[in-house]
């Protein structure tokens, strides 16, 4: 079983955690949100404990991946602390919004094997 992290209790954090949830070989272990409340609530409603310490996720050594539904601005860090910390990342689009974020995020990763993935489900959504 693939045991997750969550950063972020918005929207995108309900989708993740609702398909997290449908997942017998995967489990929300803790979410993240700066709202203890927001993350409590997601965390009571699909499993996992709610924090408002992102390092209880990097960490955590139960924790195999995360998935990052964050705002734009903290996608860069959240990648590369995910990478730092050995966990297999997906983080929702963008990556960044300026290109200088972006070659930031190429430098920080050197060395690093991370695994990785940018999600943008419209691509091919007809």
């Amino acid at each position: 079983m693939l045991k997750f992290g969550l950063l972020g209790a918005g929207r995108i954090g309900h989708v993740h955690a609702k398909t997290l949830a449908a997942n017998p070989d995967a489990s929300l272990e803790v979410v993240f949100d700066i709202r203890q409340e927001a993350a409590d609530e997601l965390a009571k409603k699909y499993g996992g404990r709610g924090v408002t310490d992102e390092k209880e996720i990097w960490d955590n050594p139960d924790i195999d991946a995360v998935i990052i539904g964050s705002p734009t601005p903290l996608h860069v860090p959240h990648i590369i602390a995910a990478a730092k910390s050995g966990k297999a990342a997906l983080c929702e689009k963008p990556v960044a919004m300026e290109t200088a974020k972006v070659e930031e995020l190429r430098e920080a990763l050197k060395g690093l094997d991370p695994t990785v993935m940018m999600g943008f489900n419209r691509r091919f959504d007809p």
